[in-house]
């Protein structure tokens, strides 16, 4: 939606792109808090319809749920952006879950599923000491 904050607003030409850049610059370093302030101030206090909506998401996804604490992310060595999502959404279910003539009951497609993810993500191990405790905590 930055870019079409920044299409909306009356900047032009190079002060446009300047802006998408440093908004995305924020965004990278983890001060989601000043691009909102900033997307409040090209907007101005009359935003339209569709203003109002993408103001809104950066304040909900970024502000209150932190989802978009691209810094963290990327400390993290979690992937940023759709294409890395939609590529392990393909990789964990899509190849693995989804296939002919196959038919899951749905509490047994969110299991494996889960495993999968775990397993892609190097975590197997940590999966099996949670699940074996648990199992343990259960007999005493």
């Amino acid at each position: 939606y930055r870019g079409k904050i920044a299409d909306s607003s009356s900047l032009k030409g190079r002060h446009k792109t300047q802006w998408r850049k440093t908004q995305k610059k924020r965004l990278h370093r983890g001060d989601i808090g000043t691009v909102v302030i900033e997307i409040r101030k090209l907007i101005g206090e009359t935003p339209t319809a569709d203003q109002t909506t993408w103001l809104n998401y950066f304040e909900n996804h970024g502000m209150a749920h932190r989802r978009m604490d691209y810094s963290l992310s990327r400390n993290s060595h979690l992937p940023i952006g759709s294409g890395a999502i939609e590529s392990a959404v393909r990789r964990v279910i899509n190849l693995r879950v989804k296939s002919n003539a196959t038919y899951w009951l749905r509490e047994n497609a969110e299991t494996i599923i889960r495993f999968r993810a775990w397993i892609k993500a190097g975590r197997a191990e940590e999966l099996f000491h949670q699940t074996t405790y648990a199992s343990t905590e259960l007999l005493a």
